[in-house]
């Protein structure tokens, strides 16, 4: 299926693999800056990890607990941009977190937290990021299923969820193609290889829906990482692991227009947000849990047991008199992630996103949605950056 005027060139000045948000968006920055370009997805656009992600466009605020202030700012950057570029798709979610007094949540901790976040935004030319630690009768009153949590304060805090996946990667195709590019799916590219003829462009392109040539290639495969031929030059990046991550739907409104922070006895905090697309009616998402797979290759399932199992650890964190029943579950979002190893027992996801490029192919290695405008304008300055060293 093509999305796009009819176009007979086989001749581009940049193709891009994959339909994932990280490649819609790089298509989309490249498109709007004149460039000729196309992108190949084998499936549908943002679908498999990208269409299951949690929908939070969180702004860094957890990094602070490792003193990653680099990544704070670049989160902080990524979540205004999105936001200024898609206000219909992408709003602002108000967000607790019961304090349990534990390691980290502690109530003091956390408002020395929010406040060098607050000045960290300030300083980076943002909006003031504002918080406050509040009794938790707030979170009790957002519904009878927190009302059983035993803490007395909870931190407030501000991030922004994604509305409707589906809209977003509408507005992002609707770009691409307004700039004069295409977005082809149902192709899939087999093949990467420096083009052997010296008129022809800089990339040789193998697809299924034929050869393409183009000036230079990114490669921005999500799950199906490292599935083209490259050349052997060119290495791409490879995670140690990967991890199954889901989220449970609950056909219940758990909360509406906020998130919660759920603290678990793992130590880990599950996040509670709410869902009003894709259902039959309003509905909330619980996770994100992550179970290491052997490979990529693995169909992603989420098993009854590993339902259960989601579901009790959800009942006993909020203490509730009765467990939970799978009735409750109305759907699974599930995705594929790079890990770099095991820590007590769950995959540790990879801190950041992996680039690595080589005479005229980008390859992208990311775990986080958040971030996707930002890699896609850094994508598109150094593709701009040799393009025009070439000529």
């Amino acid at each position: 299926m093509t999305t796009s005027r009819d176009n007979s060139e086989t001749a581009l000045k940049v193709i891009v693999v994959g339909g994932g948000i990280i490649g819609l968006a790089t298509a989309a920055e490249l498109s709007e800056r004149g460039y000729a370009v196309a992108l190949f997805e084998q499936g549908r656009i943002h679908e498999a990890t990208s269409g299951n992600s949690h929908r939070i466009i969180h702004g860094g605020l957890r990094y602070l607990q490792q003193f990653q202030i680099g990544r704070v700012l670049r989160s902080l950057e990524a979540k205004h941009l999105a936001a200024s570029q898609y206000p219909e798709e992408i709003v602002p979610l108000p967000c607790y977190l019961p304090v349990t007094g534990r390691g980290l949540q502690r109530g003091a901790i956390l408002g020395v937290a929010g406040a060098l976040y607050g000045m960290l935004s300030t300083l980076a030319g943002y909006p003031t990021e504002w918080s406050a630690i509040r009794s938790n009768e707030v979170v009790r009153e957002l519904s009878p299923y927190f009302s059983h949590l035993p803490y007395r304060k909870a931190f407030q805090w501000h991030d922004a969820r994604l509305k409707d996946p589906s809209a977003l990667a509408k507005k992002l195709r609707d770009r691409v193609i307004a700039g004069g590019g295409e977005v082809k799916e149902g192709v899939r590219v087999e093949e990467v290889a420096p083009a052997s003829e010296p008129s022809a462009r800089s990339q040789w392109v193998r697809t299924t829906a034929g050869e393409f040539f183009a000036d230079a290639v990114v490669l921005a495969l999500g799950p199906q990482h490292g599935t083209v031929r490259l050349s052997p030059k060119r290495k791409e990046g490879r995670p140690q692991m990967w991890a199954k991550a889901f989220n449970l739907v609950l056909r219940e409104e758990l909360v509406r227009d906020v998130g919660v922070g759920i603290p678990t006895a793992r130590g880990a905090a599950l996040f509670c947000a709410p869902r009003s697309s894709g259902h039959d009616g309003p509905c909330s998402a619980v996770g994100t849990w992550y179970v290491p797979v052997p490979d990529q290759t693995v169909e992603l399932v989420v098993t009854e047991e590993e339902q259960g199992k989601a579901l009790r650890e959800v009942s006993e964190s909020l203490a509730l008199p009765e467990p939970l029943s799978s009735d409750l579950v109305c759907g699974v979002e599930v995705g594929l992630l790079p890990a770099k190893g095991v820590r007590d027992g769950e995959p540790e996801l990879m801190a950041s996103e992996e680039i690595r490029a080589h005479d005229g192919v980008w390859s992208i290695l990311s775990t986080k949605y958040t971030v996707f405008p930002v890699i896609a304008r850094e994508i598109a300055d150094a593709v701009g950056q040799y393009l025009s060293s070439e000529r």
